[in-house]
């Protein structure tokens, strides 16, 4: 059940935001990230998009279900997903805030 919600969680909550605020500042990198990943058309791709991100569980979370989704018959891409279904308080609240995260941070973006 966890791993269908956090993989619902990711795919709703990810819709494609514009990659600056209004006055062309960079407010939130995450979020940025996230999108560019989620919106990678391979692998390659989703890696590129990932090296300028910010360290954390999100990032990692959104990496391993954009390259399962990218690759569902990869033993290694499907580990990876596992590995990351929330072991704690804090990373299940990541995965099931991931959505009003993103939603707060529209308003700053255009």
């Amino acid at each position: 059940m966890r791993t269908q919600t956090v993989a619902l969680v990711a795919s709703l909550s990810l819709a494609a935001f514009p990659l600056a605020a209004a006055d062309g500042q960079d407010v939130c990198p995450e979020i940025h990230a996230l999108v560019r990943i989620m919106k990678a058309p391979s692998i390659h791709a989703s890696n590129e998009a990932r090296k300028g991100a910010p360290v954390g569980y999100r990032v990692d979370l959104v990496a391993a279900f954009r390259a399962f989704q990218l690759q569902p018959g990869s033993a290694v891409a499907a580990d990876r997903l596992l590995r990351l279904i929330p072991s704690d308080d804090s990373q299940q609240e990541s995965a099931m805030t991931l959505d009003f995260s993103l939603c707060a941070a529209s308003r700053w973006l255009k």
